[in-house]
């Protein structure tokens, strides 16, 4: 006999030998992964290189972006953010619009 899911409204049945269905149990798996905290950014550091105008190659990535955003808001050109970072003309672009996947 099948038996619906224990979560409250929900109209799917329970998965054979479980109390909730595979949505729910789905859900209840991606709650329990642990969160990872969101890279800390030297401000100080990427106003010093916006400033110097030195390379931020060797920066890790979170900072690279950082410096992208200033020079991008002071109307620096792609082709030299491009050149100052360390990265592809593309890759100023997709980290201006908010797509930061690589």
């Amino acid at each position: 006999m099948n038996r619906y899911c224990e979560i409250p409204a929900c109209p799917n049945f329970a998965r054979p030998g479980r109390h909730t269905c595979t949505s729910h149990q789905a859900r209840q798996h991606r709650a329990q992964l642990p969160v990872e905290p969101a890279p800390e950014v030297d401000l100080e550091e990427v106003e010093f290189i916006v400033r110097s105008g030195l390379s931020a190659a060797d920066l890790p990535r979170a900072e690279q972006q950082a410096v992208v955003a200033q020079l991008a808001s002071r109307r620096t050109p792609a082709s030299r953010i491009a050149e100052l970072v360390g990265v592809s003309e593309r890759t100023v672009h997709r980290w201006q619009t908010g797509n930061q996947a690589a």
